[in-house]
């Protein structure tokens, strides 16, 4: 065990509260460069405000520093030791995510397709005997568009999806492969078609479900797991999406536009911190209890 990870809970605090009082001394300095920059080139001084750009860049990274210092922080003291009392076998590796494969085989709909994946947080575990990966994951796309004043076209960068990414083999043949997606105005109008109604018009309203077999769908999502699907919505913040596979593979995909250990940018009190991080684990083993239970799951 390392220094780091026997750190007091009052040690960790105040390294916290230093790390981030020392970031936000650089973003102050970073956007202060910025306007500056602005106001000169604004002047017609395009040589000074483009020497700007130098510690506009130089306070990025001491910024982005801090902020990795703060992530080590809580990954050494706070996570780690969470992680192994959630659950068995547990391996936490910061900087990996979950592969480009696990995530391209859950056929998760969304309204338009990714083209490149990124990630982080990679926890790779079992819970109650089955095997779960989880990470947090970000998707995205280039796009184009043309800019009238510049009269050209130009290329950006979309996400599609920002946030929690957990896949659990329940390690039984499930009874089809059913896809459930916010109902969010882009997926409406994308799917307005092939989409399945449900009889829960609540659940319509919250979710589009997609299915090659719509019995598949109406087997899979009774009335008693569309509620708790709802209830499951309604207890977290962000968009839903969840994959059933015949093979038995579950995927669930969280769209919180954020990372799951971002508290720690916000709070130094490693209290707090454990517990919002362990009501955090606890929403997605609540979810894995209730469907290894679940009658007309399997096969």
């Amino acid at each position: 065990m390392n220094t780091q990870q026997q750190m007091s809970g009052k040690e960790l605090s105040n390294a916290l509260k230093s790390h981030r009082a020392t970031a936000k001394i650089f973003e102050i300095l970073c956007i202060g460069c910025a306007l500056g920059m602005a106001g000169m080139l604004f002047a017609g001084k395009y040589l000074f405000g483009f020497l700007m750009l130098i510690p506009i860049i130089a306070f990025a990274l001491l910024m982005s520093g801090q902020q990795s210092a703060i992530k080590n922080l809580i990954s050494g003291n706070i996570v780690q030791g969470l992680l192994e009392k959630a659950f068995d076998h547990v391996t936490y590796a910061p900087s990996q995510r979950i592969s480009d494969e696990v995530i391209g085989s859950s056929h998760m709909v969304f309204y338009k397709p990714y083209e490149k994946i990124n990630g982080d947080d990679y926890i790779d575990a079992d819970y109650k005997g089955f095997h779960l990966k989880m990470s947090d994951i970000t998707l995205t796309r280039k796009e184009e568009h043309y800019d009238s004043e510049k009269d050209d076209w130009e290329e950006s960068e979309e996400t599609i999806f920002k946030g929690q990414w957990l896949t659990c083999d329940f390690a039984k043949e499930l009874s089809g492969e059913v896809h459930l997606s916010a109902a969010t105005r882009n997926m409406v109008s994308s799917y307005k078609k092939a989409r399945i109604r449900m009889e829960n018009e609540a659940f319509n309203e919250k979710f589009i479900v997609t299915a090659d077999d719509p019995e598949e769908a109406f087997y899979i999502l009774t009335p008693h797991m569309m509620e708790y699907i709802l209830h499951v919505a309604e207890t977290h913040r962000g968009n839903l999406y969840m994959s059933f596979l015949r093979d038995g593979k579950f995927h669930i995909a969280v769209n919180t536009g954020e990372d799951f250990f971002e508290l720690g940018k916000k709070s130094t009190d490693p209290e707090k911190l454990s517990q919002a991080f362990l009501e955090e684990i606890r929403w997605y083993t609540d979810i894995i209890d209730q469907l290894r239970i679940e009658p007309n799951l399997y096969k």
